[in-house]
C-alpha cells in the first residue's frame, strides 16, 4: 500500500427527489508526495502513547494531524527540533508543542542528544458530544452526479487541502490548520482532508473521506464528512517528559487568552511526573 501526504496549514444544491447535497465540481485537485506517516501518525510514537496514557485525548476521534519536525536555533547558538500537532475528539481537542534537543557534528549537520518531550493544552469539550455526520456527491460538469466509472476532468491544481471539498463545507474551518492525504493499493485507494480551527471559546474541527477504486475515480466518489462546532468548558496543560519551562510558559499563555464558555478562565496544570494524569 502506497501512501501519499500533503500538508500546509453557497448554499447545497439537491436534485428533486435526492436528500445527498451536491459537492460540486471545483476542477481541482492535490499533488501529493510519497511519505511513510501521514496525519498524527507522524507525531513520535512515544509521545502519542504519553497523551493515550495520560488519557487527554478524550470521546471518540474525530481527526488528528502532526507536521514534520523542524530544527530551530535560540537565541544562546543551541539547537532542537520541533513538532506542531493536533487531536480533535468528541470529548477534548489537543493542542501539542513536542521538541527534541539537537547537536551539532563537525560536519553542519545533527543528531539528537534527548528524548522527545511535549507540551499539550488540552481543551475540555461538553459531555456527551456527537460528531455531525453528512454525505457530499460529486457532480461532473453537467451539474449531475457523475458515475463512479467515469473520471472527472480536474485541470487546476491547488497547494489547500480544503480546495477540494465543497465549499459550504469548509466554510467553518477555513484559516485553521489543514491537511490531506491518500493511500492506494491495487483497486483501492482513499482520499482523507482534516482541518481544525479555535474560534473565540469554540474548537471546530472537521474529517473528510472518500474512496474508489483507484486514485484516479476519487474526484467522482461521495464525500463522508464529519464535523463538531462545540464550546470550551475547561482548559488543562500537559506535559509529557520535560519540556523546557519556555515552552509551557508559552502554551499556559495562550491557553489563558482563550475564553472559557462560561465566561471565566479556568487553567491548570499537571506537571512533568510521569505519573501525573488529570483523573
Amino acid at each position: 500500500m502506497g501512501t501519499l501526504d500533503t500538508r500546509s496549514n453557497d448554499s447545497p444544491v439537491r436534485r428533486s427527489g435526492d436528500s445527498t447535497p451536491v459537492a460540486g465540481n471545483t476542477n481541482k485537485r492535490l499533488e501529493y508526495e510519497k511519505t511513510d506517516k501521514v496525519g498524527f501518525e507522524t507525531l513520535p510514537v512515544e509521545i502519542r502513547e504519553a497523551l493515550s496514557t495520560r488519557k487527554v485525548m478524550l470521546g471518540k476521534e474525530i481527526c488528528g494531524d502532526a507536521g514534520y519536525p523542524v530544527t530551530k536555533k535560540r537565541s544562546d547558538g543551541s539547537h532542537y527540533q520541533e513538532i506542531t500537532a493536533w487531536w480533535a475528539g468528541t470529548g477534548s481537542y489537543v493542542d501539542i508543542r513536542a521538541v527534541r534537543e539537537l547537536r551539532q557534528n563537525s560536519n553542519g549537520s545533527f543528531s539528537p542528544s534527548g528524548s522527545w518531550s511535549a507540551a499539550s493544552t488540552v481543551y475540555i469539550l461538553p459531555p456527551n458530544l456527537k460528531a455531525v455526520h453528512s454525505v457530499w456527491r460529486s457532480v461532473g460538469s453537467s451539474g449531475y452526479p457523475v458515475k463512479q466509472s467515469t473520471t472527472t476532468t480536474l485541470d487546476e491544481i491547488s497547494d489547500n487541502p480544503l480546495d477540494i471539498l465543497p465549499p459550504q463545507v469548509v466554510a467553518p474551518v477555513i484559516g485553521g490548520a489543514s491537511n490531506a492525504w491518500q493511500y492506494y493499493s491495487k483497486n483501492f485507494a482513499n482520499e482523507t482532508v482534516v482541518a481544525s480551527k479555535l474560534v473565540d471559546d469554540h474548537i471546530r474541527a472537521l474529517r473528510a473521506g472518500r474512496e474508489g477504486r483507484s486514485h484516479k475515480a476519487l474526484p467522482n466518489c461521495d464525500w463522508q464528512v464529519d464535523t463538531i462546532d462545540a464550546p470550551i468548558i475547561d482548559t488543562r496543560l500537559v506535559a509529557i517528559g520535560k519540556p523546557p519551562d519556555s515552552l509551557m510558559q508559552s502554551m499556559e499563555r495562550n491557553a489563558k487568552k482563550v475564553p472559557i464558555s462560561n465566561g471565566s478562565s479556568n487553567t491548570s496544570t499537571v506537571g512533568h511526573s510521569p505519573s501525573a494524569s488529570l483523573n
